[in-house]
C-alpha cells in the first residue's frame, strides 16, 4: 500500500494515489485469479499459519464501506474440536466439518438509531468485507467456503465472545488445498445474460 499512496498521507482525510504504482501492482493479476476461486470443502492436513490469516484480514480491511467506516470483527478458530462444536447446529456444513482447518466468524456492529438504511448498509458492507477476506485467502493459495449465518445465533453466542451489538454476517471455513480436490460444478451465467449496457437517454422522471 505504501507504494501506491504517496508519502505523507495521513490516516484520515484525503490521500494522493499514484496511478503508475497502481498499474504496477495489478500488472500481474490475471482473470484466472478470479476464475479459479471455488467453494472448497476438502482440505489438506497442513495448518494455516497466523501470518496467513492476518494477511487475509489486512486485505479484507480494504473493502469498501458506507462512509468509509468499518465496524467489522473476525473471530478465528483453528482447533478442530472447537470448530465442530461451533458448527454442530449448522446444517450447511454437514458432511465436511471435520475437513475445516479454520473457521472465521465475521461480524459487524449494529448501528445505533432508527435509520433503516444504515441497518441495510451493514449487511451490504459486511458482504464486501467477507468476499475480500475470501480473496485474501485465495491470494495465498488457500481454499475457503462461505457459510451463511443462522437465524438463531444463540449457539454461536453461547460459545463465541460476541458483544451485545455484534451481528454475525457469515462464517468462512478455510484451509490449505489438497493436490486434487472436488468442487461443485455449476454453470455460470453468460456475460450477455448479466450485462445491460445503456447507450441512450434515461427515462424522464415520472411525475
Amino acid at each position: 500500500m505504501s507504494a501506491v499512496i504517496d508519502a505523507g498521507a495521513s490516516d484520515a482525510g484525503i490521500c494522493a494515489v499514484n496511478r503508475k504504482s497502481v498499474l504496477a501492482a495489478v500488472a500481474g493479476i490475471r482473470e484466472d485469479f478470479f476464475l479459479t476461486r471455488r467453494s472448497v470443502r476438502q482440505f489438506s492436513a497442513v495448518p494455516v499459519s497466523d501470518a496467513e490469516i492476518r494477511r487475509a484480514v489486512r486485505i479484507a480491511a480494504t473493502a469498501p464501506a458506507d462512509g468509509d467506516r468499518r465496524f467489522f470483527k473476525v473471530h478465528v478458530f483453528t482447533r478442530r474440536g472447537v470448530i465442530a462444536r461451533l458448527l454442530a447446529a449448522h446444517r450447511g456444513a454437514y458432511g465436511f466439518v471435520s475437513e475445516l482447518r479454520g473457521l472465521a466468524v465475521i461480524t459487524t456492529t449494529r448501528p445505533v438509531g432508527p435509520d433503516a438504511s444504515e441497518r441495510r448498509d451493514m449487511w451490504v458492507d459486511g458482504g464486501f468485507f467477507a468476499m475480500s477476506f475470501v480473496y485474501g485467502l485465495h491470494a495465498q493459495g488457500l481454499g475457503s467456503v462461505v457459510l451463511n449465518g443462522t437465524p438463531d445465533d444463540s449457539v454461536l453466542r453461547a460459545r463465541v465472545p460476541l458483544a451485545d451489538d455484534e451481528s454475525v454476517v457469515c462464517l468462512v471455513g478455510f484451509g490449505n488445498l489438497r493436490d486434487r480436490y472436488p468442487v461443485a460444478c455449476s454453470a455460470r451465467p453468460e456475460v450477455d445474460d448479466i450485462l445491460l449496457t445503456h447507450t441512450g437517454t434515461v427515462r424522464p422522471r415520472l411525475r
